[in-house]
């Protein structure tokens, strides 16, 4: 479904992330190719069909070209918290067997350093921005951009690979890992067949009124199933724009400026902007409480 989308939409946008103040906007078409470009590099890696890879970082392009890009390969894919502990990131590296963590930034990357050590099976750390890492010089720990360089330069003359590791899934096949929060015990990491991935985009038309080129946001944290759908999986049959925002303290404003057509959000979300839009419209003009 999604090769057929991007071959479908090409150069229609996909994702819009905002960095300092201005959105940046990838295609369908480039979403595929960094997508690609994840998945030949994993393989070049070694990591192999059914293993398992963990993003640990904020709602941004980076996290939808991991995922995407594994799960094309027959790479599970997986999400952590990113407020998570270096004891809970242990738990759920150990448990899922993780072979390489995407994180977003030096705080993430320390705590990954922090419990390495107790994780024998991962290979590889890639780091997203590289601010306050410049000096960086670890054999295990790599820079997500040149990663995804090394794909690239191997899909001008591998990218059928890619195609075929996409042949290859079948519906029966693990697509992603989603993990429990742990309240009554453990964590679980609940397993998502690519049939059940499928038949969540057959359905979301049933249920959201939306056409290709409208607006969404995503905000709430990718790691959980239902911001999951509606970031990665909606978009594939509906074509909406997911935005990201900058960051959580800029949501509000980035709602009023893109004036999306979904946002998917908690209760306690909405009360707070009703509460907020009624102390506005009491402190107007009267012509504005009016109208």
């Amino acid at each position: 479904v999604f090769r057929a989308r991007a071959r479908e939409w090409g150069d229609a946008p996909a994702l819009r992330h905002k960095l300092r103040g201005l959105w940046q906007t990838h295609s369908w078409n480039d979403y595929y190719a960094r997508a690609r470009a994840f998945g030949l590099a994993l393989r070049d890696l070694g990591v192999a069909r059914g293993e398992v890879i963990a993003v640990l970082a904020e709602n941004r392009p980076e996290w939808l070209f991991a995922d995407m890009g594994a799960q094309c390969m027959g790479i599970v894919g997986n999400g952590v918290y990113p407020t998570s502990s270096p004891q809970q990131l242990r738990y759920i590296l150990q448990d899922s067997g993780c072979r390489v963590l995407v994180v977003e930034n030096q705080e993430q990357l320390e705590k990954a350093l922090a419990v390495r050590a107790d994780c024998p099976q991962l290979a590889r750390i890639l780091v997203i921005e590289t601010e306050g890492l410049r000096k960086l010089n670890d054999p295990q720990v790599e820079f997500l951009e040149r990663f995804m360089q090394r794909g690239d330069d191997i899909a001008t003359t591998h990218a059928q690979d890619f195609e075929a590791a996409i042949d290859a899934g079948m519906p029966g096949d693990l697509a992603f890992l989603v993990y429990t929060s742990g309240t009554t015990g453990a964590p679980k990491g609940a397993m998502v067949a690519n049939s059940n991935a499928v038949f969540q985009i057959m359905k979301a038309p049933e249920y959201l009124d939306a056409k290709p080129g409208d607006k969404s946001l995503s905000f709430l944290p990718l790691c959980h199933i239902a911001e999951r759908m509606a970031s990665v999986y909606n978009p594939l049959a509906l074509g909406l724009i997911v935005h990201f925002p900058e960051n959580v303290g800029t949501v509000v404003n980035d709602i009023r400026e893109v004036a999306p057509h979904i946002v998917f959000a908690p209760p306690r979300f909405w009360e707070k902007m009703h509460s907020q839009i009624e102390l506005f419209l009491r402190d107007a003009i009267a012509p504005a409480r009016w109208a």
